[in-house]
């Protein structure tokens, strides 16, 4: 199994949290999931992080202060974002930071 850096993926609800999960587990990644950018400070800091992936639906749907946050972490870490494709059960970059 290929063992990767944490990768900080962004999902907002259950449904988006649960799609990641399957798609990052079958290519063996490491990552943690977070609902929202105020999770983040509850995050260890001792963490490193390779990037951040951020479901386009739940960006879309924050406040300008939440998604001033994502924009300021993408500073930081390679950052992409995505769409869940259900027709096929796909992640498809939207864009990338």
């Amino acid at each position: 199994m290929l063992i990767s850096p944490n990768l900080l993926v962004v999902a907002g609800d259950c449904s988006a949290a649960e799609r990641y999960t399957e798609k990052l587990k079958s290519i063996g990644a490491a990552f943690v999931i977070i609902e929202t950018p105020e999770k983040l400070k509850s995050l260890p800091k001792h963490t490193k992080y390779c990037g951040m992936m951020v479901d386009s639906d739940c960006f879309e749907r924050l406040s300008p202060l939440n998604k001033a946050t994502i924009k300021e972490n993408a500073l930081v870490l390679p950052t992409v974002k995505y769409d869940f494709d259900p027709e096929t059960g796909n992640l498809k970059i939207n864009k990338l930071s």
